[in-house]
């Protein structure tokens, strides 16, 4: 409970974006949006040994959401 006092956590659903994007044609249909692929797509370099713990994976959605705002700003 003290945990929920002290920290804010607003999360950012990157599939649904992701899929907005697909609709409006800013990201190919088949292209997979699991994080490291579509991290991938946007030339993210993926290590493989940290994929999958918190830190790398929160680190890893900061990039792809970064990429997704500069889709929406052209």
């Amino acid at each position: 409970k003290a945990w929920e006092m002290v920290v804010m956590r607003n999360p950012i659903e990157l599939t649904s974006i992701g899929n907005n994007l697909k609709m409006l044609g800013l990201i190919p249909m088949n292209q997979s949006l699991a994080l490291s692929k579509i991290a991938t797509y946007f030339g993210v370099e993926i290590d493989e040994e940290k994929v999958h713990t918190a830190e790398y994976d929160v680190w890893l959605g900061t990039q792809v959401l970064k990429h997704y705002n500069q889709l929406i700003a052209k």
